[in-house]
């Protein structure tokens, strides 16, 4: 029997987490999209970067062009990423 106060989540429950809010756009955008959507939408938005992160995963071969169209305080991430490095690995983005 648990003693009284104990939470079933134990010190976890009691971590300082700053949220993630993220978006992956799976398989939709484009070079265009790509191009306008961050200053249109992702560039306006406001929020306090020491309290969450906000991040975007653009399709793998846009992930260079969203890097540079996206202010400093939102995050680019891969969607994938191979468990090998650098090699002979068709389709595959390593994270090297």
């Amino acid at each position: 029997m648990a003693a009284a106060g104990d939470v079933p989540e134990g010190s976890w429950g009691d971590a300082k987490r700053a949220p993630v809010v993220g978006g992956n756009w799976k398989s939709n955008g484009d070079r265009d999209f790509v191009n306008t959507f961050p200053d249109d939408v992702l560039n306006k938005s406001t929020f306090d970067s020491d309290k969450m992160t906000v991040c975007v995963a653009p399709t793998d071969i846009h992930l260079t062009l969203a890097k540079e169209k996206v202010q400093n305080n939102i995050h680019v991430m891969a969607q994938d990423v191979s468990q090998y490095g650098k090699g002979a690995y068709t389709g595959n983005v390593t994270a090297d």
